[in-house]
């Protein structure tokens, strides 16, 4: 068992995984999309990221196990997510946790009541800055109650012009507010909900439909520490990327080695079924 401060490489510690999984009875696994099934391009933008045809393989195969649930946990919308991976039988957590769909027993379509109310005010913001903000090259990826802007690629000059934009935006609109990630800004409708209560959410739908399980979360970005809080509680949170500046207890280096431990995981639950 490995104490806890900088997170550990995940494969070094796959023998204490193993056992983990092999004392419980379902595995509920979370997976973010950019930078943790698709990998992000260094330079282009490019908002179309669909899955290679392997790791659609590898979630198809786990989303077929009586022991696996899938839960996809994105900023984009949950459309986008479904277009992109194609799947079914799993749940698509879309807009940071603000809509949750998929079937799980029951169908689930959850929309946070608070995000539903203000997304006329999103939708206002964007339509005032959106010239502003495609005239210095950033481009804008509408998502219904929230919008992004990504600006990878951007002169740095220009990338401080929309954080000027921004700033305004946020003193002009009630209910907005910004998150940055990597070369890229969210704009939010300001709910206390993120990917982390959402994740909450969910488990508590799985365990009243299926029983108690193992929680695995596995994300790149700032936005999914919150979620790595929730799982630790009981379970193994993952972050792509090396950093002790995270909740994340254990990493793993790029989206290769997330690939890699779909493929383990696929093997480990079919030989303890």
């Amino acid at each position: 068992m490995r104490s806890y401060g900088c997170p550990g490489y995940l494969f070094d510690y796959i023998g204490e995984l193993s056992e983990r999984i092999s004392g419980s009875k379902y595995v509920f696994l979370f997976l973010d999309y950019d930078g943790t099934l698709s990998p992000i391009p260094r330079r282009k933008i490019k908002l179309e990221r669909p899955l290679s045809q392997y790791t659609r393989d590898l979630l198809a195969s786990l989303s077929n196990s009586e022991r696996v649930r899938i839960t996809i946990v994105s900023g984009r919308s949950v459309d986008t997510l479904k277009r992109l991976i194609g799947l079914d039988n799993i749940l698509y957590v879309g807009a940071h946790g603000h809509i949750i769909e998929g079937i799980e027993g029951p169908e689930i379509r959850f929309t946070h009541c608070i995000a539903e109310r203000l997304s006329s005010v999103i939708g206002k913001a964007l339509g005032d800055i959106r010239e502003k903000i495609q005239a210095v090259g950033a481009v804008i990826e509408d998502k219904g109650i929230t919008f992004s802007i990504h600006y990878r690629g951007v002169e740095t000059e220009n990338v401080e012009v929309i954080k000027s934009i921004l700033r305004d935006v946020e003193l002009r609109y009630h209910g907005v507010k910004i998150k940055r990630g990597k070369s890229i800004f969210e704009v939010l409708p300001d709910t206390g909900w993120d990917k982390g209560k959402a994740v909450e959410y969910v488990l508590a739908v799985l365990t009243m439909n299926i029983g108690d399980g193992l929680p695995i979360y596995i994300g790149d970005d700032s936005s999914d520490e919150n979620a790595f809080k929730a799982v630790n509680k009981k379970g193994i949170s993952v972050r792509v990327g090396s950093s002790c500046r995270t909740k994340a207890r254990y990493y793993v280096r790029n989206v290769s080695d997330v690939e890699r431990f779909l493929a383990w995981l696929g093997k480990t639950v079919g030989k303890n079924s």
